[in-house]
């Protein structure tokens, strides 16, 4: 394993070509010098020493630590281009980002940008398997004028508010546990989510998407929530999962799925759009009062089709209706021959005579306005994935 040596004993030689002193010490080099405007600092402990303090000559443009530890990254008084490769911070503070910065394969403790406007790309990325995490992410107050990107990451805590996206904000294979709120947000550009996984509830408030978003193959185990989002453009939630558990259903509001399958209508995704559809409707029903005339209606047209989703529910409650029919006329024994079937085929019939039913226009009316809806339940349950 490579030896780790403290920063503070290096004070005062970041501008020296002092890669071939270190080497003849016999320590792996700690500086790497490929040209005037270029630094590679490797394996040091920064737990103790301020990037501050480092004194770079101002001709240095782009600085590169690879396998060092961060006790506090402040970028405060800094405006170098700088690259983090394999290291470790306890927290990241960032004001005023005037230069590029990237984090490649890093362990974060606490991430903080706040009141700054960004000029310069901000990429986070992990490139191995998804061991590499960041505790807390913080965004506030904040101007991106350039693409904010994390790949592969898992974040405990996410929370983004009162800031503004101009270019392109792109969280790829991310996956959110704890937290996870935008609040009081422009996206100006793209919005890209793409393939996250959120096992915390999903939090869009005062959010404007003026460009298009798309959250391809996400999965939202805890719920969304866009009733106070609003866009501009299409948005994309082709392959989403998890909206339909339990758990999510508890924190999605009916409008958050009535936004997603209006997005799908308009993508021409009629199987995915009635899929919202019916969630919205069930949303709707346990809104509404217990036993007031809205919620009877939605009972029955959850129970016989669910909502127009499964026409089996209605074949079964077709059966059930015969079978009662078959009661109701003294029919009171269950007959599988021949006979008994033909029994229970006569009553699953709209046009079955007055005769079929012991003259009683009781047994009938009730039979025959059972299967018209329940026959319009199962039409309607088996077009929903085949009409154009």
């Amino acid at each position: 394993m490579i030896e780790m040596k403290l920063a503070s004993e290096y004070k005062d030689k970041f501008n020296q070509e002092i890669a071939p002193y270190i080497a003849t010490l016999g320590y792996n080099e700690q500086f790497t010098i490929s040209d005037p405007n270029f630094k590679i600092i490797s394996n040091l402990d920064f737990s103790d020493f301020s990037l501050t303090d480092l004194h770079l000559k101002t001709n240095i443009e782009h600085i590169r630590f690879k396998n060092c530890r961060f006790h506090n990254l402040i970028n405060e008084g800094l405006m170098i281009d700088m690259e983090f490769i394999e290291c470790r911070f306890n927290d990241i503070k960032l004001h005023e980002v005037s230069m590029g910065m990237s984090f490649i394969n890093c362990s974060i403790g606490k991430f903080t940008i706040n009141d700054s406007d960004v000029i310069n790309s901000i990429l986070v990325k992990n490139t191995n398997n998804k061991d590499k995490a960041i505790g807390t992410l913080e965004i506030d107050n904040c101007t991106f004028k350039n693409n904010f990107t994390i790949t592969n990451i898992e974040i405990h805590f996410l929370t983004i508010c009162n800031t503004d996206f101009e270019k392109i904000l792109d969280f790829n294979n991310v996956t959110v546990h704890e937290e996870c709120s935008f609040e009081e947000i422009k996206f100006k550009d793209l919005a890209l989510f793409d393939k996250c996984t959120f096992d915390a509830n999903v939090l869009f408030k005062y959010v404007v998407f003026e460009s298009f978003s798309h959250f391809r193959g996400s999965t939202f185990n805890n719920g969304l929530d866009l009733d106070y989002s609003s866009s501009k453009q299409e948005m994309n939630f082709h392959g989403i999962e998890g909206l339909e558990k339990y758990s999510s259903k508890n924190n999605t509001s009916q409008e958050t799925y009535r936004i997603i399958k209006n997005q799908f209508e308009k993508l021409g995704n009629r199987i995915e759009s009635n899929k919202y559809h019916s969630l919205e409707l069930k949303k709707r029903q346990n809104n509404l009062p217990f036993c007031s005339l809205d919620y009877v209606v939605l009972f029955f047209h959850w129970i016989s089709s669910n909502h127009s989703k499964n026409w089996l529910f209605a074949l079964f409650w077709i059966l059930v209706v015969s079978f009662c029919t078959n009661l109701f006329v003294g029919n009171n024994t269950i007959d599988f021959s021949f006979d008994g079937w033909d029994n229970i085929f006569k009553y699953i019939n709209i046009l079955s005579k007055l005769e079929d039913f012991n003259n009683s226009y009781l047994v009938m009316t009730l039979n025959k306005l059972s299967l018209g809806y329940l026959y319009y339940q199962f039409l309607t349950a088996v077009r929903k994935d085949t009409r154009k």
